[in-house]
């Protein structure tokens, strides 16, 4: 049973909830309180606390987690308190963290005990406690406690380890005979300290990962070793409850896991996995871990890995697109496979017998099954699954989110007991506030899940004023004449930049008020880089020494376009984006995880899954482009994003501010702003998670629908090959997808797979269907499938490369092409020759295809697209590729008196332009077009065209890294930090050096040495474009680690 399902486990505390309130109040500056106030509020939080140290079966605060939101809320209070600065505050440190301690809250007694170690200690007993408490996450054995406590030290540390009841009770025994000994010298307050330990030792023994691992006979029990030697000896209380009252672990029953962020939802989910190789380990073999982002897989597998081999499991993972990784998993050993869900999805795909070696997956960021397309990725997996994909019963599937709560639909839909497959708690290891502001700056402060639930908070906790410098109370609205467009225009202008500076003010605001780094979350790349360069215009220049301006340093070097990047780092302030380079966003989540940048402005894709340490969060827009159009940011993307502040283990708390933004709709005034902002994150009603089809056909254009009709016909292709024994598979479809819950798209999605039938047979040339009762896939239809492509895009491009022969290159723009050494790739220009009219192949025709090529002002048109095209494969510079993109003479001056280094700055508009550009190449260029070339290569197989698909399969490699030559994607594919293109010149100038020799690590190696310590080396058109020592010393050293791993 979860303890912290109470209906409003505060109302037994109203004083001590109110006294909390105004701490909370004063410590962020809201207020002045006098030494009187101050004490009157630390008398409130010790009169409760006398609670938490009163022992015996009626105590206020049990230790079995019943009443532990009231005692986190007692030990927040006097943690704040002990923030004031009127008289001294040193001991309320320590009983803030004996207090988190015996609410079972030992991220944040860890906090405060650190807090106290740095103060005044006087007794042996109290630094040993802190101490303890303090490292409890990394080494119990090294702390030396005092001589009447060490045998109690040396007991604990052994049922910590063991995780045997009989220890547990032996070390409270030795404890208790240590305190009546007449030997234990003992300050005044010490009998009290040793009262509040009696609940701390109770709490070590309930969440001891050993003793709740043993007494649920967890199958693999060396793995709780491995947990105690890289993460912690406890586990969190919901963990542990979810685990004593769940079949989390058990082979039966799916399940489906509610948990606040930073509340250890991945370990349960990797214990669950190790849990279901024990299970069948002969035949089922491969668990899975699904994360949708590859940061998170990233992330997931440094964590997982080192546990994992210390109990012999591989841990492996899988972080791209469909067919960016096509190697098989042969191994029979017990796996864990840390995926993305196209990965995942590509691989069942092309190796299917891997469904009957499935013993478990794991969906991460569960809500997000609410996302266009790779929600119904999720959907899809999961409705093969339960229709018997891999075995009736198998895999185990287990349901992961911060956010979502259970409905019957989604119960059923899972095939969920909601008695024991379905855990939900509300307990947080840090206070989570949320507050709004009003165009006058007033900040409404709410406390949320401590009143019960999430909608629990009728008023303010609090309220507060913030410095906003513009008063902005509505859009500006749109003329009615022609005449007053460019009028609009400038007052639009002038509109966006005031909003940005009242979020600057509002970020600048609570760094000064807690001196810890914020995240701004923006909607969009562009409005990223515009609120961080406004909020460095604000802020003065940090130390040149500071990690942040090196590496603004490094990357005037590395990247020089960079340039607005490079002068906010000098101010401390960083952004977040898809146009960076992977290394540059890599370098930039090391300076956040080292807390080396006081604010981070991102898009929404850092704040989810990733855990970083920011206390506070900034909502810079509470619109985003979802679907088509620009709506409301769902309840749950809200809550997901403003669970990343107050990280466990730096913090004790965590705001979310939602700063005023009006957007463009000019009737919409603050009240009615107000009340969508309550309604929808502060008191939200009851939220059903809904599938993306639902969101895809409630109000979205055209080609959102037919984007979405483009996956479910790839899951449908999928779902016929492994599901397809039904007498009516359209139908059997439809009711596999999640979808199914509203008549709606229900309808709409069997409607899409039954014109689908029906146009592909009546496909005589190309069949990738026959109905042969039952419906079945061909030989080109199984092809097909593997690509993950839709299937009338693989017909399409049967079709085409059946008759397709190479033309020539054209002559217009071969100058400029030769300058630059482009390459011409004839299958490419043919292929966007009838791709450009956006009627041949869904997965070309995307959002990007329709943003960034068919509308005006962009660097690629569909007229320059083949050599945009041609120049990424060529491994042409973004910086030369915007160059020749640029259609204004004076722009093209201007860049040019930049590349040639005549001037510092690239300036604003050709920056900009760069940006775009690399926006356009790394997503359109490396993830779709790679992926329908390497589809075509398949598909050209299967229609007899092997040299044609030995040249697109190569094609395909060179486009998803952007280089010329096949061996620059294979070390690109391996890691190798270096740019793509400076890589790509290094390995030509080789090659070029060494015409007879075929190209090999060791002699590349070889030859890079001899550039070392030389003068930096030019490797494009433009004196600008440079190779530093220090890359080339970093590509050595990345090539001498290869050869070792080689080696070993």
């Amino acid at each position: 049973m979860d303890p912290y399902s109470e209906e409003n486990p505060l109302a037994l505390y109203p004083e001590m909830e109110a006294s909390e309130k105004n701490v909370a109040a004063w410590i962020r500056g809201f207020g002045n309180p006098s030494s009187d106030e101050w004490q009157a509020a630390e008398n409130v939080a010790l009169k409760n606390l006398l609670g938490i140290a009163s022992l015996g079966p009626d105590a206020n605060y049990p230790a079995n987690g019943a009443a532990d939101i009231p005692a986190n809320v007692i030990a927040r209070a006097l943690a704040n308190s002990h923030r004031a600065t009127e008289y001294d505050t040193d001991y309320l440190a320590t009983l803030s963290a004996l207090a988190y301690a015996g609410a079972g809250n030992f991220p944040s007694a860890a906090i405060l005990a650190y807090k106290a170690i740095q103060g005044n200690i006087a007794s042996e007993l109290e630094r040993w406690m802190m101490r303890f408490l303090a490292d409890l996450r990394t080494d119990l054995v090294r702390i030396d406690p005092p001589a009447s406590l060490r045998e109690y030290a040396r007991s604990m540390n052994r049922a910590l380890s063991t995780g045997i009841s009989d220890d547990f009770d032996r070390s409270h025994q030795i404890f208790i005979e240590a305190c009546q000994n007449s030997d234990f010298r003992l300050l005044p307050n010490d009998r009290y300290l040793l009262l509040l330990w009696s609940q701390v030792h109770s709490r070590l023994r309930e969440l001891s990962v050993a003793r709740v691992l043993r007494e649920i006979a967890f199958p693999h029990q060396g793995y709780a070793e491995a947990i105690l030697r890289t993460t912690s000896p406890l586990f969190f209380p919901p963990q542990a409850y979810a685990l004593q009252d769940s079949s989390l672990v058990l082979p039966t029953d799916n399940m489906l896991l509610s948990l606040p962020t930073s509340t250890g939802k991945s370990l349960l989910g990797e214990l669950a996995l190790v849990a279901s190789l024990q299970w069948n380990p002969q035949e089922r073999w491969l668990a899975v871990y699904l994360a949708p982002y590859r940061a998170l897989t990233d992330q997931l597998y440094e964590k997982m890995w080192r546990r994992l081999r210390r109990i012999e499991i591989a841990c492996i993972k899988r972080r791209g697109n469909y067919l960016t990784d096509m190697a098989t998993l042969s191994e029979r050993r017990p796996t864990i496979l840390i995926a993305t869900p196209e990965a995942f999805d590509g691989l069942l795909r092309q190796s299917p017998e891997l469904y009957s070696c499935l013993s478990a997956c794991v969906f991460d960021e569960f809500h997000l099954i609410e996302q266009h397309q790779r929600g119904l990725r999720y959907e899809g997996l999961i409705g093969r699954f339960l229709h018997g994909a891999a075995g009736q019963g198998w895999p185990k599937l287990v349901a992961l989110s911060a956010v979502v709560d259970a409905n019957d639909s989604l119960i059923r839909w899972m095939e969920i007991n909601p008695n024991v497959g379905f855990y939900r708690s509300n307990w947080k290891p840090t206070g989570r506030r949320i507050a709004v502001s009003s165009p006058q700056g007033r900040l409404d402060y709410f406390t949320l899940g401590e009143n019960g639930g999430s909608h629990d908070a009728e008023e303010p906790g609090w309220q507060g004023t913030i410095n906003i410098p513009h008063l902005i109370e509505a859009a500006p609205r749109p003329p009615t004449q022609d005449w007053q467009r460019n009028e609009y225009n400038n007052t639009i202008q002038r509109f966006e930049a005031d909003i940005r500076e009242n979020i600057a003010a509002a970020a600048i605001d609570q760094y000064h008020r807690f001196r810890q780094p914020v995240m701004v979350i923006a909607t969009s790349r562009n409005d990223t880089q515009l609120i961080a360069t406004t909020i460095s215009s604000r802020l003065p220049r940090v130390e040149p020494t500071d990690a942040a301006p090196e590496l603004a340093q490094t990357l005037s070097r590395r990247y020089p376009y960079l340039f607005t990047l490079q002068n906010c780092l000098k101010h401390g302030v960083a952004y977040h984006n898809a146009s960076l380079p992977d290394w540059v966003r890599g370098q930039i989540e090391q300076l956040i995880m080292a807390k080396q940048v006081a604010f981070v402005v991102a898009t929404t894709t850092l704040a989810e899954g990733v855990d970083m340490p920011f206390r506070v969060v900034v909502m810079a827009d509470w619109e985003s482009w979802l679907f088509g159009q620009r709506r409301p940011m769902p309840t749950l993307l809200f809550h997901n994003i403003s669970g990343r502040s107050g990280r466990a283990w730096e913090y004790i708390e965590g705001d979310t501010i939602i700063v005023d933004n009006p957007g463009r709709n000019a009737d919409l005034r603050f009240a009615d702003r107000y009340r969508e902002y309550i309604n929808r994150y502060v008191r939200p009603s009851p939220y059903s998670v809904r599938s993306s089809v639902e969101w895809s056909i409630d109000g979205a254009d055209e080609d959102i629908r037919a984007d979405t009709a483009a996956v479910l016909e790839s899951q449908f292709a999928a779902y016929i090959a492994v599901c397809g024994q039904q007498e009516n598979p359209e139908t059997a479809y439809a009711d596999s997808m999640y979808s199914a819950r509203t008549t709606a798209s229900r309808e709409f999605v069997e409607q899409v797979a039954i014109r689908f039938t029906s146009d592909m047979l009546a496909d005589r040339e190309y069949p990738v269907l026959q109905r042969n009762s039952p419906l079945s896939l061909t030989p080109l239809g199984n092809t097909v499938v593997k690509t993950g492509l839709s299937p009338r895009s693989g017909v399409a491009l049967a079709r085409f490369f059946s008759t397709y022969s190479p033309s020539n290159e054209p002559s217009k723009d071969s100058r400029k092409r030769a300058r630059l050494n482009i390459r011409w790739e004839p299958i490419l220009a043919a292929m966007w020759e009838a791709a450009k009219d956006g009627s041949w192949v869904q997965e070309l025709e995307t959002d990007q295809f329709r943003r960034h090529i068919k509308r005006t002002g962009n660097p690629a048109t569909p007229t320059n697209f083949p050599t945009v095209l041609m120049a990424w494969i060529s491994g042409v510079p973004v910086e030369e590729m915007a160059w020749l993109t640029l259609r204004k003479r004076e722009l093209q001056m201007a860049a040019e008196r930049w590349l040639n280094g005549d001037v510092p700055a690239p300036g604003s508009e050709f920056e900009n332009w760069i940006e775009r550009l690399a926006v356009l190449c790394s997503g359109y260029l490396a993830e779709q077009w790679s992926w329908v070339v390497q589809g075509s290569a398949l598909i050209c197989i299967q229609i007899g065209q092997p040299e044609l698909a030995a040249d697109l399969e190569q094609l395909g490699r060179r486009l998803r890294s952007g280089v010329a030559h096949i061996e620059s994607a294979e070390l690109l594919s391996a890691g190798c930090p270096l740019d793509r293109a400076k890589l790509d010149w290094l390995v030509n100038t080789f090659k070029l050096n060494n015409p007879f020799a075929e190209f090999s690590q060791q002699p590349f190696r070889d030859w890079l040495s001899t550039l070392i310590d030389r003068d930096n080396l030019k490797y494009g058109r433009f004196p600008i474009l440079q190779i530093s020592n220090a890359e080339l010393i970093e590509i050595f050293e990345f090539l001498r680690r290869q050869s070792d791993e080689a080696a070993e």
